[in-house]
């Protein structure tokens, strides 16, 4: 079945330093917390975790088991990714940058590429871009919470 391109990115300022902010990126308890509709969530070790979702896409609800990789590159985070389920697969790469936006506080400049197949990718590309950019903005503000608790 075809697959549906999708790609997206923003900015998003978060209240921690930036090394602060990078390490929550990485921390099991965190990432679990932030992951919107995140059933459970592991660490794999070596930068790898993996998750099971549940997500709504148009009309349909899917549950994906995705499956993470993390690298820290020159300040960024690089990102590698699956997932699949039974209504829908797909794959994506992403970066997230990190930079100082005045005490106490992070610039988070993140993108990524990626495509969708399956049943889901028949809801067409604007509402699996709209999905994603929902899930993001749910991400980065769970996030932010998060590390407003920390400090």
């Amino acid at each position: 079945m075809r697959e549906t391109p999708i790609s997206g990115g923003g900015t998003v300022l978060v209240p921690a330093e930036p090394e602060a902010a990078r390490a929550a990126l990485l921390e099991p308890a965190v990432l679990r917390h932030a992951v919107p509709a995140a059933e459970t969530l592991e660490h794999l070790g070596g930068g790898r975790y993996r998750a099971v979702i549940s997500l709504g896409v148009g009309p349909l609800r899917v549950r994906q088991t995705v499956e993470l990789t993390v690298r820290e590159e020159a300040g960024a985070l690089r990102l590698a990714g699956t997932s699949h389920g039974a209504l829908a697969h797909g794959h994506a790469t992403g970066q997230a940058a990190f930079e100082a936006a005045g005490p106490g506080h992070t610039r988070v400049t993140w993108r990524y590429e990626g495509a969708v197949g399956g049943a889901a990718a028949l809801t067409g590309r604007t509402a699996l871009v709209l999905t994603a950019r929902a899930f993001a903005a749910r991400f980065f503000a769970r996030l932010r919470a998060r590390l407003a608790m920390a400090r």
